[in-house]
């Protein structure tokens, strides 16, 4: 379905119908509500909450929750990690992620356990900012990071 923003007010325009020809197009004009940039940053973290649950539903075993050793290895039903001799870790966080506070959470816990684990997080910054922006300074700082690292390997 083809949906075009009309240059005469906030309405869409949606055309239904088979490209080939048949029954031709049907054209209905939708009123499109305006929404504040505050709105749009409340409607995004819920967007990302549903994928998020729709993701943890395809990646465990039948019936389990995020709280799964596999999802979440601080969770109630989780062994402990203590005893688990873990390679160096690097963790990357965005200062504006979703779930940035798990993940510190995740790194600081780590590290209470005695792991080798460094953690960077770039203030005002999204989840795959590096990916997101490819050629700019700060993924050319990502990289130095990784390259660092494995180094140290």
């Amino acid at each position: 379905m083809d949906e075009v923003l009309s240059e005469r007010g906030s309405q869409r325009r949606r055309r239904r119908g088979r490209r080939g020809g048949g029954d031709g197009f049907l054209h209905e004009a939708v009123p499109v509500p305006s929404l504040s940039p505050l709105s749009l940053s409340l409607l995004l973290p819920l967007r990302i909450w549903n994928e998020g649950r729709r993701f943890w539903r395809l990646s465990l075993p039948v019936g389990e929750t995020p709280d799964h050793p596999l999802a979440n290895p601080f969770g109630p039903t989780s062994p402990s990690l203590e005893p688990v001799k873990l390679d160096p870790i690097l963790v990357i966080a965005g200062g504006n992620e979703l779930l940035k506070d798990r993940v510190e959470d995740y790194a600081r816990r780590l590290k209470e356990l005695g792991k080798e684990i460094e953690y960077y997080e770039f203030e005002g910054k999204q989840h795959g900012f590096f990916t997101n922006e490819p050629y700019s300074d700060v993924s050319d700082e990502v990289l130095q990071l990784f390259k660092n690292f494995m180094s140290e390997l």
